[in-house]
């Protein structure tokens, strides 16, 4: 008996927001990145990287103790005044790769001699990132921050901040990695 009411309550209640409800109206939006990103391996001029399309970049064949090059090309899509963004790089291993035993996080910032930026926006050479702006994401990632930041505005729509990297392995190193880049907003 008591399931009884409390369903008779429920329709009751139902019933009374069906004029309420009848008059909201509702719709939907799809938001798109405000930047455009694209990955290439080497250092590769700007002009060099209108015909690329990859978002991430195998780093394949590589052994310890060598350095990898690559150009990330950001293209600002959006009208906001005053963005501020740094680039972000994340660097992952296959635990797959690793050979048969292995045992530990199968990627730390040890595994790295050393990262190097260049932004095409502030022009210069290629600057080693101190050993804070890499840090240790979890036991397959490592997260890489250039320092330098950039800010986007909407005077500066079609933009193109071409980002240069240079690592190099520990000799220690081993698996496949990949790296993706990225833009996150700053404060």
């Amino acid at each position: 008996m008591f399931a009884v009411v409390v369903v008779a309550m429920i329709a009751i209640a139902s019933a009374a927001l069906v004029p309420y409800l009848s008059n909201v109206i509702s719709g939907e939006v799809t938001v798109s990145s405000p930047f455009s990103a694209v990955i290439a391996n080497g250092l590769v001029s700007q002009e060099s990287m209108a015909n690329v399309a990859t978002t991430s970049l195998s780093l394949r064949n590589i052994h310890g103790g060598e350095v990898v090059q690559t150009t990330v090309k950001f293209t600002y899509l959006g009208s906001l005044e005053n963005v501020n963004v740094k680039e972000i790089f994340q660097i992952s291993v296959d635990p797959t790769s690793l050979p048969t035993g292995f045992s530990g996080d199968a990627i730390t910032c040890a595994d790295f001699e050393f990262i190097k930026f260049n932004s095409k926006v502030t022009g210069g050479t290629l600057t080693e990132i101190p050993s804070g702006w890499c840090i240790n994401t979890n036991s397959t990632m490592v997260t890489i921050t250039d320092p330098s930041g950039n800010t986007y505005d909407e005077s500066t729509h079609g933009k193109i901040n071409t980002v240069q990297t240079e690592i190099k392995f520990n000799l220690g190193a081993i698996g496949t990695y990949n790296m993706t880049a990225q833009l996150i907003p700053t404060a």
